[in-house]
C-alpha cells in the first residue's frame, strides 16, 4: 500500500511539473481568442459546479475532455486543477480523451466534464449523449458550445457572465440553484415543433 502511495505521489509530482512547464505559454499568450476564454472560463467553473441544487455524494471528480492530446491540454490542465484546489480542494481532475470517456467514467465516475477543445458534430453528440445518459455536468469555454446542448459556459458581451442552456439543463434533470441562474445569461433554444 505505501509503495503504491509512493508511486503515485512521484508520478503525480513529476506531472504536475510537467504540467507546469506547459502551462507557461497558455499563460503568458492571450492573443488567441479561445485561450483567453479558458482563461476565463477556468474562473468560472467552479462557480458552475457549486451552483447545483443537489450536490453529488462524493467529492467531485471532473473530466477535463478533449479530442486529441494537443500540447495546450496540459497547460489548461494544470491551470484547472490550481483553480479547483483554490475553491474545491477534495476535487479531482482526469484528462480525459473523448474516446476513453464512457471506459474512464466506468473505473472511476466523473461528476462533471470541462470540454477543452473544439469538437465537430459527431464529437459533439457522442459527448452530449454521454452527459445526459450519467446525468454529469457539461461546460465548455467555446463560443457556440451552448446552442450545440452543453449546459454551461461563458457569454461574453460588454461584460463577462455565466452562462447556460435552460432547454438542456431541463433535458439532463439537473437543476442549478436560483441565485446562479439569476446572475446567468441564458441561452433558450427555439423548439421547433
Amino acid at each position: 500500500m505505501v509503495r503504491q502511495l509512493s508511486h503515485f505521489v512521484s508520478s503525480t509530482v513529476w506531472w504536475m511539473t510537467v504540467c507546469a512547464l506547459i502551462a507557461a505559454p497558455i499563460t503568458a499568450q492571450a492573443d488567441d481568442l479561445s485561450d483567453a476564454r479558458i482563461r476565463v472560463a477556468i474562473n468560472v467553473f467552479p462557480a458552475f459546479i457549486a451552483a447545483r441544487s443537489v450536490a453529488p455524494p462524493h467529492p467531485e471528480h471532473i473530466a477535463l475532455v478533449s479530442a486529441d492530446d494537443g500540447p495546450k491540454i496540459a497547460g489548461i490542465a494544470y491551470v484547472l486543477y490550481e483553480r479547483l484546489r483554490k475553491s474545491q480542494p477534495e476535487a479531482r481532475l482526469s484528462l480525459t480523451r473523448l474516446d476513453a470517456l464512457q471506459v474512464s467514467h466506468a473505473r472511476d465516475p466523473f461528476t462533471a466534464v470541462f470540454l477543452a477543445q473544439a469538437l465537430d458534430d459527431r464529437e459533439m453528440q457522442r459527448l452530449l449523449t454521454f452527459v445526459r445518459t450519467h446525468h454529469v455536468l457539461s461546460f465548455s469555454p467555446l463560443a457556440g458550445d451552448i446552442e450545440r446542448g452543453v449546459l454551461g459556459g461563458i457569454a461574453v458581451s460588454d461584460r463577462i457572465l455565466p452562462e447556460v442552456n435552460l432547454q438542456s439543463l431541463i433535458d439532463h434533470g439537473i437543476y442549478l440553484r436560483p441565485f446562479f441562474l439569476k446572475v446567468s445569461a441564458h441561452y433558450e433554444a427555439i423548439r421547433q415543433q
